[in-house]
């Protein structure tokens, strides 16, 4: 599936597509949505939590947009983000 993000920048584009993925996760059961968190020496640009308070489930994000399928650098950074966290 491809999903267009329309938008006159980049960075306009980049704010439709996290719109798009609160909306996302929110129906997959996640809320208190807070952008940019900053940890020692890296950012991620959402993190959510379960709204069933009994799993106390948090949801880390890393939004990424590309033309052409990537490789598996991307998934890489963001597993060393979550290693180091």
């Amino acid at each position: 599936m491809k999903i267009k993000i329309l938008g006159k920048t980049d960075q306009l584009k980049g704010k439709a597509f996290e719109r798009l993925m609160r909306i996302l996760l929110d129906y997959l059961g996640y809320t208190d949505f807070r952008p940019d968190i900053h940890y020692t020496g890296m950012e991620v640009d959402l993190k959510g939590e379960a709204k069933d308070k009994v799993k106390q489930e948090s949801i880390l994000c890393e939004f990424k947009a590309h033309e052409r399928p990537i490789g598996s650098e991307p998934l890489t950074d963001l597993f060393g983000k979550l290693s180091f966290k």
